[in-house]
């Protein structure tokens, strides 16, 4: 039976290369780190400074004055019926 080789190519012992194997994770790593430099620029778009310093880049710029006449203040109206109940 030690002469006996086994003809079926999924059984042989060829390991894959580092990426095909460990491809989820790496998917997961770069998707992280994607997102990590996503919430870091829009928090610096959101800002109001004139100047931002972030692991070593260095931005100024001049944030849009913000006034009071830009801000929509309409009152919504109160819905006192109960919809949730029902009639009696």
């Amino acid at each position: 039976m030690s002469g006996i080789e086994c003809p079926i190519e999924c059984c042989q012992k060829d390991t894959p290369d580092w990426i095909k194997t460990n491809e989820t994770f790496l998917l997961t790593v770069v998707a992280t780190i994607s997102g990590i430099i996503g919430l870091l620029l829009q928090s610096c778009l959101k800002s109001r400074c004139s100047e931002i310093k972030c692991f070593g880049l260095f931005c100024k710029r001049e944030p849009l004055p913000l006034d009071g006449s830009d801000i929509a203040t309409t009152p919504q109206p109160i819905n006192t019926r109960n919809e949730n109940s029902n009639p009696v």
